[in-house]
């Protein structure tokens, strides 16, 4: 049996949710995590957890050190590359002084900046960024960050 065809087969034996922070989704104890947040991690990620993955380890509890670091390594770049705080929960007061002052406004990770020209400079913890249209932020905000982060 490959290893595809062993993860795949793999039943929910327990509880085990997805390791991405703040996902609850259930998975069979032998994946890393539900499908969506699987493929929001870059490839060269993925590609080290399946490869230092050992089929088994998820029942005995004994996983490589190397597995070990490569899920360490999917969880430091989920902290650089995400906004842990849901943007939903950000008071519309905050957005609304942000908008009107042009002041920095900081929303977990990433950092809102108000341009000369009115766009918005949107930043991660990594310092990648993007320029935005004030009326894409029309469309809720959690929206566009999960969109686009």
């Amino acid at each position: 049996m490959t290893k595809v065809d062993y993860v795949l087969n793999q039943p929910q034996t327990r509880p085990h949710h997805c390791h991405w922070p703040g996902c609850n989704r259930q998975v069979p104890p032998a994946m890393w995590g539900c499908r969506v947040h699987w493929f929001k991690l870059p490839k060269t990620i993925r590609d080290k957890i399946w490869k230092t993955f050992r089929p088994g380890q998820e029942k005995d509890w004994t996983p490589s050190a190397a597995y070990v670091e490569a899920a360490k390594e999917a969880q430091d770049w989920i902290a650089a590359h995400t906004c842990p705080m849901p943007i939903k929960r950000i008071p519309s007061k905050s957005i609304v002084n942000f908008v009107r002052t042009g002041k920095e406004l900081e929303i977990g990770r990433i950092t809102l900046r108000k341009l000369k020209d009115g766009s918005i400079w949107m930043e991660n913890a990594a310092g990648e960024g993007m320029q935005v249209a004030v009326e894409k932020l029309e469309l809720p905000l959690w929206r566009f960050f999960d969109e686009n982060f």
